[in-house]
């Protein structure tokens, strides 16, 4: 993944549903909007990407999300320091 603005997106884990779509989260790097930010995507079963989510913590700061984990009705759940 790689965004209009972004400098710089690493992912730390990946999970899978029941349906095959894979979950990836990490961080990504914006540099003049914010510092690093969540960044969680999903792509469905072919590979194709089905949503992005950022999460902007307080004050713009470092924000690493670290792990994720997906439940039984496709939600899922990312932490990380921020």
């Amino acid at each position: 993944y790689q965004g209009a603005e972004e400098l710089d997106d690493n992912f730390n884990a990946v999970a899978m549903d029941a349906a095959g779509n894979i979950y990836a989260t990490g961080y990504s790097y914006e540099g003049f909007t914010s510092d690093y930010d969540y960044l969680t995507i999903k792509y469905g079963p072919n590979g194709n990407e089905l949503w992005v989510r950022k999460y902007n913590g307080v004050n713009n700061g470092f924000d690493f999300a670290s792990a994720i984990a997906v439940d039984n009705a496709g939600n899922s759940y990312v932490t990380g320091a921020g």
